[in-house]
């Protein structure tokens, strides 16, 4: 394993020599040649368009090579279905260290196994639509691999819902479990492997002692994370508004918007005009005369019925096949009495000189009527929505196309900025994973720090986190690296540098507040880091998209993400017939990235939750107990103090729902 090891290192070595290299000719380019920051952007522009016909060929190479593995995978392996949803996240997983979702709820109760066991049955294993069909197979399903690629083996008899739905012990090292000792327990379990030959999820149902008057219990479900990502078991705790500010990150283009739903709902309108007229299901005689234009939207009507009822009946992992689509087209031309022999009738009836001539006159006519009517339905458009609308929609028309201008030379800049090849215990050295999280602490106090430095919540959390990931690196002798944050409503990340090593708390909130602004200005890094995490492994193989993320991971040692769950932000929140008043989220570090931290809202608390290495991170629980100290820090320099009364933006209470969590819905899980 050792030797292996050295062999990426050397491989990735060389490329990140390479990436070194490049950067030097672009920095000599700027500097010695006297190239100017537009000439760069229009080759970086340029540069961009020459790549598209090369990512073109490989898209069509990989989507062939795909194809055939799967019929030699068929061949060889006949009992296992192959995954065919290949993510960037599948890409980074080895052997040792396949990602596992943590989520933890804490309920207010006497915990009951068999009736939890009960209603998770019920309501997610065993659910079914309305033709009858399991919603979420996949859960009766072992996962394995074959070829380093993953595969599904079907073994619905050997499922015993026992082994998913178990109760963990009662003591811990010889304690009895509370308050105290708890993380250590969720983190010992964490750390251990899922159940062999078996589907790769499980709740672990954790009784702790507070006493019989107010007794309680933990819930911890762990599951893969292509299970999270079929199947929605935490969609909900990436919602909610977490104070970003009035802007968000990523901006919203709300004119446009507005424009193209008017616009569509227009040619909506027009469509179903135009099938009223045309379409002889719809009891006209369209068919009887013969005009080519006739024909053609006949066709069309048909292709488009074929394409919706495929889209809407057929399971995707069927759309390949073309018999598929042909007996689609059958069943739509069949309903409008059109075979083949009747169409090329038509079609050579339609071209006669005097059928030709009516169409040429129409489609002159047509032509006419839409170049002066084009511009007054536009402007009759935008007095129906709003008066300053048009403005709007050329402000944010130019503003987006600044970012695709700018983007190119954004996202080279950031591939090719310090490549050097940081400390081995910034990078992830093993598959066993350790989870911590901190005290809660009142959401109040952040909005009066936010307040009072004249920021947001999110950014003083972050500011926070930072320092206390600087604080542990220093201990341990190492250079802080840089953090990818993943904003709400983004799958996307912008990139944040360390703190200096004698920066205070204000001073790193101000650095975090430019860099978010400066996103806000310039969001390409984080829209082609979206873009990159949902298309990459449809233009590169898999192979080479965990090298690419072995290279690329090298700089980022921790990543944060936020969230902020709607229905605990009254407080309150049931599920199974339990008050859950409390949840935590772990989501498991990538590639070399060692530490994955989030930060939650549940009420009016905030926690960080965070999961790490375990060759890297033996003292996980230093950094959360830092991340309220840094926190305390700023409000005692700011001079807060937390008070009972209603906060800044504080959303109204929500009421009492059964929450999609541990319900896994179909969603994705943005990663």
């Amino acid at each position: 394993m050792i030797a292996a090891r050295r062999r990426r290192e050397r491989r990735s070595s060389l490329l990140l020599e390479m990436a070194a290299r490049g950067e030097w000719a672009v920095r000599a380019a700027e500097e010695k040649t006297g190239i100017g920051k537009l000439a760069m952007h229009v080759l970086a522009v340029a540069a961009t368009f020459a790549l598209i016909p090369f990512l073109l060929i490989s898209a069509i190479g990989v989507a062939v090579f795909r194809r055939l593995l799967r019929w030699l995978m068929a061949q060889f392996f006949p009992d296992l279905e192959m995954d065919l949803s290949p993510s960037v996240r599948a890409a980074s997983d080895t052997m040792r260290n396949q990602a596992m979702v943590a989520v933890l709820a804490h309920f207010r109760g006497t915990c009951d196994l068999d009736f939890v066991k009960g209603k998770i049955l019920e309501e997610v294993v065993e659910r079914r639509d309305e033709d009858g069909k399991q919603l979420f197979p996949k859960l009766k399903t072992v996962l394995t691999i074959k070829w380093h690629m993953y595969m599904w083996l079907h073994k619905p008899e050997a499922f015993n819902i026992d082994n998913h739905v178990v109760l963990g012990s009662r003591h811990f090292r010889g304690r009895p479990l509370s308050e105290g000792n708890i993380q250590d327990y969720v983190s010992d379990i964490v750390s251990k492997g899922m159940p062999p030959n078996a589907p790769p999820w499980q709740v672990v149902l954790i009784p702790v002692s507070g006493g019989a008057n107010s007794p309680s219990f933990y819930a911890l479900l762990r599951l893969h994370h292509l299970l999270a990502n079929e199947n929605a078991a935490l969609r909900d705790l990436l919602a909610g508004d977490w104070g970003w500010g009035d802007r968000p990150v990523v901006p919203r283009a709300h004119a446009t918007a507005s424009i193209f739903n008017a616009a569509a709902t227009s040619l909506r309108s027009a469509w179903q005009r135009l099938r009223a007229e045309k379409d002889p299901v719809a009891g006209n005689k369209s068919l009887h005369m013969p005009l080519l234009d006739t024909l053609a939207v006949v066709l069309l009507i048909i292709v488009t019925d074929s394409v919706y009822a495929v889209l809407k009946t057929e399971p995707w992992i069927k759309l390949h096949q073309p018999k598929v689509w042909l007996h689609s087209l059958r069943v739509q031309a069949d309903r409008r009495d059109l075979t083949l022999r009747k169409f090329l009738n038509l079609t050579f009836q339609a071209c006669f000189p005097t059928h030709l001539l009516v169409v040429g006159v129409r489609l002159l006519f047509a032509s006419v009527r839409l170049f002066l009517q084009g511009p007054l339905l536009l402007l009759q458009l935008v007095r129906d929505q709003k008066s300053n609308l048009l403005g709007e929609f050329i402000r944010e028309a130019l503003f987006w196309m600044r970012v695709a201008f700018e983007a190119p030379l954004v996202v080279l800049k950031e591939l090719f900025a310090n490549v050097r090849k940081p400390a081995r215990a910034h990078q992830s050295l093993c598959g066993r994973k350790l989870v911590s999280w901190s005290e809660p602490v009142s959401f109040q106090l952040v909005e009066r720090v936010a307040l009072a430095s004249d920021s947001t919540p999110a950014e003083v959390l972050l500011a926070s986190a930072l320092n206390a990931l600087r604080d542990y690196f220093h201990r341990q002798g190492l250079m802080a690296p840089c953090t990818s944050v993943q904003p709400p409503g983004a799958s996307g990340v912008f990139v944040l540098p360390p703190p200096l090593a004698a920066q205070s708390g204000l001073a790193s909130l101000r650095e975090v507040k430019r860099h978010v602004e400066a996103t806000r200005r310039q969001p390409a890094l984080v829209i082609a880091s979206a873009w990159f995490k949902k298309y990459l492994t449809t233009f590169m193989p898999s192979p080479l998209v965990t090298v690419a993320l072995n290279c690329l991971t090298r700089r980022y040692a921790a990543t944060i993400m936020t969230c902020a769950p709607e229905v605990l932000r009254s407080g309150q929140a049931s599920l199974w017939g339990y008050r859950m008043d409390n949840v935590l989220l772990w989501r498991p570090p990538q590639a070399n990235i060692s530490v994955s931290l989030c930060v939650v809202r549940s009420g009016e608390n905030v926690r960080l939750a965070m999961m790490a290495d375990q060759g890297t991170w033996p003292h996980q629980a230093a950094l959360p107990a830092s991340f309220l100290a840094h926190l305390k820090e700023m409000a005692a320099s700011l001079r807060v103090q937390s008070r009972n009364s209603t906060p800044r933006n504080s959303p109204p209470p929500a009421p009492a729902t059964i929450p999609a969590l541990l319900r896994l819905e179909e969603e994705s899980l943005v990663d």
